[in-house]
């Protein structure tokens, strides 16, 4: 897939070659984060859907859920800072959304930090929508956390 700049995306569920440019996302984007090996355990449970989309060859984003029965969480999404405004991001969690619908998943959920206007406004764009909250979950700060939610048709 072309995504413009001529830059050509490779989405595909996440394998051991991989795991490392996962792992570097992570460090760079979060606080504390999985390791290679995490990543590599994680995709040996079969109720994972762990995606990445590569530019050549390299991890530009991934996305991470755990789908159990007919419901999944969306655990992570991650996106170079490089690459942000670049639509990877909502192509890469459409084929994750297939992939779960693919594999019986009727319902996504997720859970984003209240503070977080552009995640919160992307999901609503992906149709997400809210549908609780959670007092203080988050720590680093403390913050609360939107409940958002999808129906897969």
């Amino acid at each position: 897939m072309d995504i413009g700049n001529n830059y050509n995306i490779d989405i595909h569920k996440m394998t051991d070659k991989d795991f490392e440019g996962a792992a570097l996302l992570e460090k760079e984007i979060f606080l504390h984060g999985m390791n290679a090996m995490d990543f590599a355990k994680a995709c040996a449970h079969e109720e994972n859907i762990y995606t990445v989309a590569c530019v050549d060859g390299c991890v530009a984003a991934y996305c991470t859920v755990t789908a159990l029965y007919e419901d999944a969480d969306l655990c992570n999404i991650a996106v170079a800072e490089c690459y942000r405004h670049m639509h990877i991001g909502t192509v890469l969690l459409e084929e994750t959304i297939r992939l779960c619908g693919k594999n019986g998943v009727k319902r996504i959920f997720l859970e984003v930090r209240e503070s977080n206007s552009i995640a919160i406004n992307f999901y609503k764009k992906m149709k997400f929508f809210e549908i609780n909250r959670r007092k203080r979950y988050y720590k680093e700060p403390e913050e609360d956390a939107l409940i958002m939610c999808r129906d897969i048709k």
